[in-house]
């Protein structure tokens, strides 16, 4: 039995937010930062996005975080 899932993003797809890493605060100006989906866990409770923001710097964002951390164009960040 095949399940299919509707989720927000795909590994590879760019997404914004205002959220900044450690060692970021000096680059507020960059706002909103461009983050690459590079991996999407599906736990059944709040499916996870891990995201680079480069430099080697992840971050990982909740399905529940699209809209209010993490969004699907520039323009809506």
């Amino acid at each position: 039995m095949a399940c299919t899932i509707n989720l927000p993003c795909n590994v590879g797809d760019t997404l914004y937010t205002n959220l900044s890493v450690s060692g970021w605060y000096l680059r507020d100006k960059d706002k909103p930062y461009s983050v690459k989906v590079v991996f999407i866990g599906v736990n059944g409770v709040d499916n996870f996005f891990n995201v680079e923001y480069g430099e080697g710097k992840m971050w990982q964002f909740y399905e529940s975080d699209f809209g209010k951390r993490v969004f699907l164009t520039k323009e809506e960040a």
